[in-house]
């Protein structure tokens, strides 16, 4: 019985590192819709942590 437990254990610990261990690239897209910003609007926004915040 204890080995058939060993055994069990052993292949589930396998097959667990197995199957998590696959690396295939992710392939994602993003696309995004900039519109133009109001002087208000851009006031609005948090700027800090950027170099040379500018409007556009």
């Amino acid at each position: 019985m204890k080995k058939f437990l060993a055994l069990f254990f052993i292949s589930v610990l396998i097959l667990f590192l197995t199957a998590c261990n696959s690396r295939q690239e992710q392939e994602s897209k993003v696309d995004a819709i900039v519109s133009p910003l109001s002087d208000e609007e851009y006031n609005d926004v948090e700027t800090h942590g950027l170099d040379n915040p500018t409007k556009l």
